[in-house]
């Protein structure tokens, strides 16, 4: 071999050597491993190049740090494999985010931990183009199956502490479009002083510029001190260690003229956002009105339907209406009273309400976002309340518990636990336990900038009874992979709840006004809480009244209940519910008026099975003394008689079941009622009503688990209008210690009830005495609360007063017995339904 030919070997095996290290440095080496294209080469040009490292999941990446070291940045960066699925989440919802978790640890040079704790990232894309349309991102890979969203900056300041000496990192979770997440460390660039005169005069006109961007004056206006701190506030990157040689490094690009047009995400419509599964509730003031509903589509153009839940103030007032969309904008009309209209799509949309004037005008009526903070606890991570009490007395706390099922999860049901305990001053246990929770997701209520797609649960809701001796109480989800989100409450336990009648039974009129029934408490640490992301934030809406089929089809028991002891009662002829369903055994106290002198076509429907009825005939008078009456059926007369006093009773002969022709003769000015026909509006129903004069004392029994609800209705008189403040305390069986409750029934409430402004309505034996057509206002029993004998004491505090009914609305039909009298023929009947 000669030595031309060893010296040409030797020169090629020193240019493979050359590529052989240059190979994985080189912008090229990425073009040939991944792919690229020559556009991305061009912008190469305008970039300043930097070289990251991946965080890995398992094990650390760590840098060492110089002596002396004071600050340190970390920029990170999240990496997908594809920009095309991150634009189209981005447009089916602008406020899309993916976030990551970094692990960061300081030492000294001892090995003592100077810092470690989670660091939470939230980011997203930045998406420009140029002239000719092209799309880029600000930063970029050469290689086309990594795409960097926006980097997050850390920046660590170590003075008055021990100098650092290594730092090190580890990626603690990221969302599953992510690929991997990278860093990069930088430390302060130490500059001499007597050299800062000539390194800024070696610095580029750009570098300059960009130093200077942020004072007033331009780069060649600065003075000497001003470009002293430009040049001190200079970093210098720094290179992890790599032990095992098993480091995973890319070359990443940073253009620095960045002159292409932003591409701006597209901003949603204003108002309710809807979608399948997600509904919007709208409360509505007390007086009702018309309405103007306006409809926008989401991002992305759909046809879908809607569908509009109108929840009037009784539970027989109820409406649907029901639009197609076909993907434009929508307006609709209609007229609805107070209450409370519940708006559900299948498809993304936006709606504003606006309520519409006598004189056209519109108000908007679009509610506002209301929020609610909640803490995720897990097994790792429990959390703590501080109780107080008040002069040493129990102390009720109310704990809402919600869980977020992953979206991967699709159809799948939870039952996550959560373990609480209660401690004493001294942090000893006093009772433990835990609490199964479960709930369907929640059409309600959802995630504040959700950016993971979970679905939120309904509230499970629970109660303590918390004696003096109780000064923590400790939760902790029992499940690594299903946290539980808390929300805690408390209130004084002789504090009554105060209540407005009727205004706060609207929450359209009660905004601003309402006091709370129950006060959100904070968990100890509450602000490191915040700083370790273990806060989430929820958007939560009032939930629609249940709705009970048996109700809507009348298949109730309806019982009023009368004080202890020697009370005065009065008959009322009170406006029947708006919507109530036709009942058979409400027909003797249901009335209907009867207009004199005129014929009037009625139904007497079949009663018990009884072939004839009896009906009972009132009559309120302008004159005081008697006067006859005659009354024809079907053009026959069929009963004379006078009537005594302004208003009374009397029971009229047995008419046939079925169609009739009456007619009243009597005389002009006066009315007169009929019961036991077929309901036609307006229906009034006779009860007897309890006088309110100071103290009325009442014993209801509880014999269910399920859910009940007292209905309190003031009656008050006509003349004396004007607002009636009452204190009701409920007494009965007492609530377990230190146990978690599923309901809560307050003891003591105070109402503040407003006269109703309309028709007046007569009381019976008494003379020329009305009162307003009543005020109702409720005292509810939530389901588990617990049974026996409750005793209801209701005191007038300040107000005219009046009368008094205390109701109660049972759903289903029970069991009774009938003996039946008929033609001398008994029959004796045993139904079941």
């Amino acid at each position: 071999m000669s030595l031309r030919t060893l010296g040409r070997l030797l020169l090629l095996l020193a240019l493979a050597a050359g590529i052989y290290w240059l190979y994985p440095r080189l912008p090229l080496g990425s073009l040939w491993r991944h792919g690229s294209d020559a556009y991305k080469l061009q912008l190469v040009k305008q970039a300043t190049p930097a070289i990251v490292y991946e965080v890995p999941e398992r094990g650390w990446l760590e840098f060492p740090l110089d002596p002396g070291t004071a600050q340190i940045r970390i920029i990170s960066s999240a990496t997908v494999h594809d920009l095309a699925p991150i634009k189209r989440a981005m447009l089916a919802d602008p406020a899309k985010r993916w976030t990551y978790a970094l692990q960061i640890e300081v030492f000294d040079r001892d090995g003592r931990v100077l810092l470690a704790q989670p660091w939470h990232m939230r980011t997203n894309l930045s998406l420009f183009k140029d002239a000719q349309g092209r799309e880029y991102t600000p930063a970029f890979y050469l290689s086309n199956d990594r795409v960097p969203l926006l980097s997050t900056i850390v920046r660590l300041n170590f003075a008055g502490l021990p100098p650092p000496k290594r730092l090190r990192l580890r990626l603690l979770r990221k969302d599953a479009d992510i690929r991997d997440v990278v860093a990069r460390v930088y430390l302060p660039e130490k500059i001499q002083a007597h050299k800062i005169g000539y390194l800024w005069q070696r610095l580029s006109e750009k570098t300059r510029t960009a130093l200077a961007a942020g004072n007033v004056y331009p780069s060649e206006l600065l003075t000497e001190e001003e470009k002293r701190a430009l040049m001190l506030n200079s970093w210098q990157p720094i290179g992890p260690k790599d032990r095992h040689g098993e480091m995973r490094r890319w070359d990443y690009y940073m253009l620095r003229d960045n002159e292409g047009e932003m591409i701006d995400s597209p901003i949603p419509s204003a108002g309710l956002r809807l979608a399948a599964g997600r509904s919007g509730m709208v409360p509505l003031p007390e007086e009702g009105g018309r309405l103007r509903l306006h409809f926008e589509p989401g991002i992305v153009p759909v046809q879908g339907d809607i569908r509009l839940m109108w929840y009037g103030n009784t539970a027989f007032q109820r409406r649907q209406v029901r639009l197609h969309f076909d993907g434009h904008p929508l307006d609709h009309r209609l007229d609805l009273g107070g209450g409370l209209l519940e708006i559900l799509a299948d498809t993304n949309l936006s709606a504003r309400l606006y309520l519409i004037d006598g004189k056209g005008g519109e108000t908007e009526i679009t509610p506002a976002p209301q929020y609610l903070r909640t803490y995720r606890t897990d097994p790792t991570h429990p959390i703590e309340y501080g109780i107080l009490h008040v002069a040493a007395t129990p102390t009720p706390i109310k704990v809402d518990l919600r869980y977020l099922t992953p979206p991967e999860e699709s159809g799948a049901e939870r039952s996550p636990l959560i373990d609480y305990a209660l401690l004493d001053r001294a942090g000893k246990v006093l009772k433990q336990g835990s609490i199964a929770i479960s709930k369907p997701d929640s059409h309600y209520n959802s995630v504040v900038n959700d950016y993971t797609g979970a679905r939120l649960s309904d509230p499970s809701t629970y109660y303590f009874l918390l004696p003096a001796s109780v000064a923590r109480l400790r939760l902790r989800g029992a499940a690594e992979d299903a946290p539980v989100l808390v929300a805690v409450s408390s209130r004084p336990l002789d504090l009554p709840h105060r209540y407005r009648a009727p205004e706060d039974q609207f929450d359209f009129d009660a905004q601003g006004k309402r006091v709370s029934a129950w006060f959100p408490l904070k968990p100890e640490n509450h602000v490191q809480w915040l700083a370790d992301n273990g806060s989430v934030l929820l958007t939560v809406q009032p939930r629609p009244p249940e709705d009970k089929p048996e109700l809507l089809s009348g298949r109730y028991a309806w019982e009023d209940f009368h004080p202890l002891g020697a009370w005065k009662g009065r008959l009322l002829l009170t406006p029947q519910e708006p919507g109530t369903p036709f009942r058979s055994e409400a027909l003797p106290a249901s009335y209907q008026e009867i207009v004199a002198n005129r014929d009037t076509a009625v139904t007497l429907p079949s009663y018990e099975g009884l072939r004839s009825l009896s009906p009972r005939l009132l009559w309120v008078r302008p004159q005081e003394a008697p006067a006859s009456f005659s009354l024809f059926v079907d053009g026959r007369l069929h009963q004379q008689g006078r009537l005594a006093g302004r208003h009374g009773e009397m029971q009229l002969l047995p008419l046939s079941v079925g169609l009739h022709r009456l007619r009243l003769v009597g005389e002009a000015g006066g009315k007169f009622f009929l019961n036991h026909l077929e309901p036609r509006s307006p229906v009034y129903v006779q009860r007897l009503a309890n006088q309110l004069e100071n103290t009325l004392d009442f014993v209801v029994g509880r014999t269910t688990s399920c859910a009940e609800t007292l209905s309190v209705s003031l009656f008050q008189p006509s003349e004396r209008r004007a607002r009636s403040r009452l204190r009701v305390e409920v007494r009965g069986p007492a609530p377990a210690s230190l146990a978690p409750l599923p309901a809560w029934v307050f003891r003591l409430r105070e109402f503040d009830v407003r006269p109703d402004s309309r028709d007046a309505v007569t009381v019976f034996s008494v003379q020329e005495a009305l009162t307003d057509a009543g005020q109702s206002f409720y005292l509810p029993f939530p389901a588990g609360a617990p049974r026996g004998q409750y005793r209801i004491t209701i005191r007038l505090q300040s107000g005219p007063g009046g009368h008094v009914l205390l109701s109660r609305l049972t759903p289903g039909v029970k069991p009774t017995q009938r003996l039946l009298h008929e033609n001398d023929v008994v029959t004796y009947e045993n139904s079941q339904d």
